[in-house]
């Protein structure tokens, strides 16, 4: 894994990744703006589907994948993710209430 893109995680220019499919984006980008160009409902679609795999987290990268997102991009995502919510409150709580919707 390229650490140097991990390690920037929040401040990668997200013109040079492939994103997810723009119609799976969201509001949230402009208060969580996406983490290498995976937005907060997306990451939040692809944890939801682990419970489709027994919720088995390796299958991570080929949900991901799914979703046009490359197995780094990934791994930055959920590294990005976790730091964002575990620092802002708020990206805390609207990570939980896009998990709980159905």
């Amino acid at each position: 894994m390229d650490l140097s893109r991990q390690n920037r995680g929040q401040n990668d220019d997200p013109s040079d990744r492939p994103r997810a499919s723009p119609a799976i984006e969201g509001p949230d980008d402009v208060l969580y703006p996406p983490i290498s160009g995976v937005s907060i409902e997306v990451y939040v679609s692809i944890l939801r589907s682990l419970a489709d795999v027994g919720y088995d987290a390796t299958k991570g990268p080929e949900l991901a994948a799914l979703e046009g997102i490359g197995e780094e991009d990934w791994d930055a995502a959920i590294a990005g993710w976790n730091a964002r919510m575990h620092d802002e409150p708020a990206a805390a709580h609207r990570f939980n209430v896009l998990y709980t919707q159905r």
